[in-house]
């Protein structure tokens, strides 16, 4: 009679469940670096606009409008104030003005990611949604 050995392939799964887990875990210290490093490159990016904005508040007393996308060809921001963001960078820029001495910039990437600055102050947009839900 051939005996029955359950502990090998009990050790079998315990080896698959061990590196499974340590994968994800992996992959998910990938994705928060991934995006991290994202984030850092695109606000760099955003606050590369400042010094043209600055420049066209001095002669028109108000910062200027628009969307900046290479991928659709949206260049509102280029012909405006004359800022491009770098060549690689995949991401659609739109710039709204609150007031006459504040603007917003929003960054999206392709996959539906976003970011969203106050400038000149470079403070994080209040997001009002999520504030409401803290609130509660």
């Amino acid at each position: 009679m051939a005996q029955i050995r359950i502990t090998e392939p009990l050790a079998i799964l315990g080896l698959i469940v061990v590196v499974s887990f340590a994968f994800t875990n992996v992959y998910r210290d990938y994705e928060a670096a991934e995006y991290a490093s994202w984030q850092q490159v695109t606000f760099r990016v955003m606050d590369s606009m400042l010094p043209f904005q600055e420049r066209f508040h001095l002669v028109h007393e108000r910062f200027a409008v628009g969307a900046f996308d290479r991928a659709n060809g949206e260049l509102t921001l280029a012909s405006t104030i004359d800022w491009r963001s770098s060549v690689t960078d995949p991401n659609r820029y739109v710039a709204h003005v609150i007031g006459n001495n504040a603007y917003k910039v929003i960054a999206t990437s392709e996959d539906g990611r976003s970011l969203c600055r106050l400038y000149p102050s470079k403070q994080p947009c209040l997001d009002l949604e999520d504030y409401l839900h803290r609130g509660l």
